[in-house]
């Protein structure tokens, strides 16, 4: 027969042993895509980013000289996230979506997306912001670093949340500075 029962049909085997028990290791174009997106992250950035947003939320929740796996696994469900924006603006997020079950794919994005959305709205632009996708399933944490930085640039110049970061005179990796003056 040409057309065999579907559910008869063998699955193809998959490798396993020493180098093949990675389950989302890239290959070819993706594994250069990965590596491109790898090389660009900025641990100078980083490590600013995360004193800003340590800063504003009273607390220490993020650690510095990180990579962007340990910044996805820490922010990957939205709840900092969420806690950040709410120290920014007040009453930003519902207590109903912060409770929302963790883990569970649809509400952290439903998170990770209401932080960009009121991001938005006090002015961070939409081609500096990212996408749920970008964090929570890891697709381009250069880009979740960037739309952060941006954040915090744009807090700086409307002069909220410890007034935001200060950038030093220097194109491309800009230095920051967290101002000490009024939230």
């Amino acid at each position: 027969k040409i057309f065999k029962d579907v559910h008869t049909m063998a699955l193809p085997k998959t490798k396993s042993g020493p180098g093949h028990n990675k389950i989302n290791q890239a290959f070819g174009y993706s594994a250069e895509q990965d590596a491109k997106q790898k090389s660009k992250w900025d641990t100078v950035q980083y490590n600013q980013v995360v004193t800003w947003m340590n800063t504003v939320l009273g607390k220490q929740l993020l650690e510095k000289d990180k990579d962007s796996a340990y910044l996805q696994k820490t922010l990957e469900n939205g709840v900092i996230l969420c806690e950040f924006i709410n120290k920014i603006k007040a009453n930003s997020v519902s207590a109903k979506i912060m409770k929302q079950m963790q883990g569970n794919n649809i509400f952290d994005k439903q998170r990770i997306s209401v932080f960009v959305t009121k991001a938005k709205e006090i002015g961070l632009p939409g081609h500096s912001s990212f996408e749920a996708g970008d964090l929570r399933d890891d697709n381009n944490m250069t880009s979740v670093l960037n739309g952060l930085y941006s954040f915090g640039r744009v807090c700086h110049d409307k002069k909220i949340a410890f007034n935001g970061i200060t950038a030093k005179a220097k194109m491309g990796n800009q230095a920051w500075s967290i101002s000490n003056e009024d939230t």
